[in-house]
């Protein structure tokens, strides 16, 4: 074998017909793929030793259906990079797309046929790629997440917010990683389902809100006015049963001597629904203290219309998952243009996760989204390298 073709990322084509997949895998081996082509889907098992990095599934297939070599790939804990491609309507395939990320599958995007070699490449050459192997989330234990507890092993990662008008800093969202002894830096994935089933999640974040109290003190006097950055922090389910919660938090930050309007505590709908009187009662007095609330994730539950009805949120976090395509998906695009329309109505700050590109941040701007998120504007970074950042992005700033 070529050895500079053994060193280029792998990709699979799965499709039934011929003709397809001669056109997808020269349009791979341009891209700089090493393309490997299956015809019969009965046989990808045996395809996916070893794993590619990406798999160009058709979901229309005899013998097994796209959905069900979905199920299957996520049963057997996959973790190649999955392009879809069907020649059935849109709003089909992206429900397959949902489906995958619904089974933790990582999806870098649908395609509907016939696919042009500009959109195919697009996906396979999108930042990022050609791919690096995603590992496996490294299996811990509960007695290793408590020793981790015990022993301060939580650090925190800082991902930028900044004004969509002019590009002006406003704050960054707090995003807790676990310094392990055998497996290095977990991500969240890794730890945070053993956290809930642990019932650990108001522990946990005391922990990341002390720990960012403490990076953060140290950019006081960066910004105008010498303020300090916002700060937002997630709040898990778990912390709306306790009712002496806004005590124990702002006790926090009261001895790290910030601002309550400076803390912004993220709430997703679905930690909402088990106890919702209590939750009433404790968000409600989070904001009497004057620390501000957002519903996190906007548009993936089912309950958003009446949370915003009834809760006192100061802002609006629309989900990336439609941040994100809302450039070329339509459905998506309605999604962010209604959910900011509604957030400036009831006068709450409207945040979009996702930027990922200028076009995007041009498109939210004219639609009149308050703050951006995104890897357009910066990756989580520790905080001793948020000061760098900042000199670097520039006040004002805009993409080009």
């Amino acid at each position: 074998m070529n050895p500079d073709h053994a060193r280029r990322p792998r990709l699979l084509v799965v499709d039934d017909e011929a003709d397809n997949r001669e056109f997808f895998a020269e349009t791979g081996d341009l891209a700089g793929y090493a393309v490997a082509s299956l015809g019969d889907v009965r046989e990808l098992e045996s395809a996916l030793q070893p794993a590619p990095d990406v798999i160009l599934l058709d979901l229309i297939m005899p013998h097994l259906d796209g959905i069900e070599v979905i199920r299957e790939l996520a049963r057997a804990g996959c973790r190649s990079r999955l392009i879809l491609v069907s020649g059935c309507e849109r709003r089909v395939l992206q429900a397959a797309l949902r489906l995958a990320q619904g089974f933790g599958l990582d999806v870098l995007g649908e395609l509907q046929k016939p696919v042009s070699v500009a959109a195919l490449t697009a996906l396979l050459l999108q930042p990022g790629m050609p791919p690096a192997r995603v590992q496996p989330l490294q299996p811990v234990t509960l007695d290793e997440l408590h020793a981790a507890l015990a022993e301060n092993r939580f650090t925190v990662h800082y991902q930028p917010q900044v004004a969509l008008h002019d590009g002006r800093w406003c704050g960054v969202e707090g995003l807790v990683r676990w310094c392990h002894p055998q497996h290095g830096l977990l991500l969240p994935d890794s730890f945070v389902p053993l956290v809930e089933r642990g019932g650990l999640g108001l522990e946990l974040t005391r922990c990341v809100l002390e720990c960012a109290l403490a990076d953060l003190a140290h950019l006081h006097g960066l910004l105008p006015g010498g303020r300090l950055p916002g700060l937002s922090v997630n709040l898990p389910g778990e912390a709306l049963f306790d009712v002496s919660l806004p005590e124990q938090l702002l006790a926090l930050v009261d001895a790290a001597a910030w601002q309550h309007d400076a803390i912004t505590f993220e709430i997703t709908e679905t930690s909402l629904a088990r106890e919702p009187v209590r939750a009433l009662d404790i968000l409600t007095r989070l904001r009497l203290k004057g620390v501000q609330l957002s519903i996190d994730d906007f548009g993936t539950g089912y309950s958003s219309f009446g949370q915003l009805h009834h809760l006192p949120f100061s802002e609006l976090k629309i989900d990336l998952g439609f941040v994100r395509v809302a450039d070329r998906d339509p459905v998506a695009r309605a999604i962010v243009e209604n959910s900011i329309r509604l957030g400036r109505q009831l006068g709450l700050t409207v945040v979009a996760e996702g930027v990922e590109s200028a076009t995007l941040w041009h498109w939210l701007r004219e639609q009149g989204c308050d703050l951006a998120q995104g890897y357009l504007i910066s990756r989580p970074m520790p905080a001793a390298q948020l000061s760098a950042w900042y000199a670097a992005w520039g006040a004002p700033a805009c993409p080009a």
